[in-house]
């Protein structure tokens, strides 16, 4: 209603109790002119975030592996667990199910940086871009773990001078710092 898409507003004042950031309102507010002002319309970025994710499981395991049963196995369980596919983070228009997609895809751009080649670095800090951009600091756990993976497979300096890392990089402090900046402007 009020046209404001960087802060969310109640009454037509700026609403501070939900401090997430906008990315999954914005989905839903696409989807909902897409598909109507339904709870299907609502929902679908959510639901959307769970099937991407298992198919992203699916085509990890079949390219990397193989074989894609493993990666069926992981999708199939994840789309039934109640607490993931279910009332908490799929169906209910949760940040959670999105959050787990980008999350995932940092983890596997990450380890693909570490196996194959350091240019999956600026699709990593892209992917953990969109995780901040969805449930804020939330989106920064597990970088301290990827931080210690790479001082264990000794792949911090060769990263530290890569042209995919610090474009990156830029690109996350744009788009995540970026966000909050102008949100902060504005309210």
């Amino acid at each position: 209603q009020s046209e404001s898409w960087l802060t969310t507003t109640f009454a037509g004042e700026p609403e501070f109790w939900n401090t997430k950031p906008g990315l999954l309102h914005w989905l839903q507010i696409a989807s909902a002119r897409m598909l109507g002002w339904t709870e299907w319309g609502l929902r679908f970025p959510s639901a959307f975030a769970v099937l991407l994710w298992a198919a992203l499981a699916v085509g990890v395991s079949r390219r990397l592996l193989g074989d894609a049963r493993m990666g069926a196995l992981a999708g199939l369980i994840a789309v039934v667990l109640p607490g993931y596919a279910g009332t908490h983070a799929a169906l209910a228009a949760d940040y959670d199910a999105l959050l787990s997609l980008w999350m995932m895809s940092a983890f596997l751009c990450f380890w693909l940086a570490l196996e194959r080649s350091p240019k999956w670095l600026f699709a990593f800090w892209v992917s953990l871009a969109l995780a901040v951009l969805t449930k804020g600091i939330a989106g920064l756990l597990m970088p301290p773990g990827f931080l210690v993976l790479a001082l264990v497979r000794n792949k911090l300096r060769p990263f530290m001078f890569n042209f995919a890392f610090w474009s990156g990089l830029i690109a996350f402090i744009v788009l995540a710092f970026g966000y909050y900046a102008l949100r902060e402007f504005y309210q």
